[in-house]
C-alpha cells in the first residue's frame, strides 16, 4: 500500500523547506541549480501526475520567491515568473500574492512596471470574481488596485 497523500505532500513540503533554510544565502545559480537536483529527486519517487505537477509549481514559486527577494535583474526573474505563470499557480491567494510580489519589485526596475502592472490587473479582475463577503477578496482587492491599470 502506498503512503497517504497528506504524508507524501507534508515530506516534500518538508524538505523544500528543509532545502530553503539550508540554501537561504546561497548564490542564486547555485540555488538554481541545488533546486533543480531536488526538484528530479522529488519527482522521481512520484507517479501522480498531479503531484508531479505540484512538485514543479512549488519550486518554481520557491524560485521566483528568490529572485524577487533578491532582486535579481529582470533578465532572470521574467523569465522565471513566465515559467509558474505557464505552470499555474496553486490557486488565486498564490495569485495575488506573487502578483504584490513583482509590483513591489517593480517599484526600482522600470523595465518589469508594465508586466508587474498587467499582472496585478489580471489578478484583481479574478480576485473580483469572489463574493464580496470573501475574505481573499477583501484581502486582496485594496492591495491590487494600488497597482492594477
Amino acid at each position: 500500500m502506498g503512503t497517504p497523500r497528506s504524508e507524501k505532500s507534508s515530506r516534500v513540503a518538508g524538505k523544500l523547506e528543509d532545502f530553503l533554510v539550508a540554501n537561504f544565502t546561497t548564490p542564486l545559480v547555485q540555488f538554481q541549480t541545488e533546486l533543480r537536483f531536488l526538484e528530479k529527486e522529488l519527482l522521481d519517487g512520484e507517479p501522480s501526475i498531479r503531484n508531479r505537477i505540484e512538485i514543479k509549481r512549488r519550486c518554481a514559486e520557491i524560485y521566483c520567491s528568490q529572485c524577487l527577494e533578491r532582486r535579481t535583474d529582470w533578465e532572470i526573474t521574467a523569465p522565471a515568473l513566465a515559467a509558474l505563470d505557464e505552470i499555474g499557480f496553486s490557486d488565486l491567494e498564490r495569485r495575488g500574492h506573487f502578483a504584490i510580489l513583482v509590483c513591489q519589485y517593480s517599484a526600482d526596475k522600470p523595465e518589469a512596471f508594465e508586466f508587474a502592472q498587467a499582472f496585478a490587473t489580471n489578478a484583481l479582475k479574478r480576485v473580483k470574481c469572489l463574493s464580496t463577503a470573501s475574505t481573499l477578496r477583501k484581502s486582496y482587492e485594496s492591495k491590487l488596485a494600488r497597482y492594477a491599470r
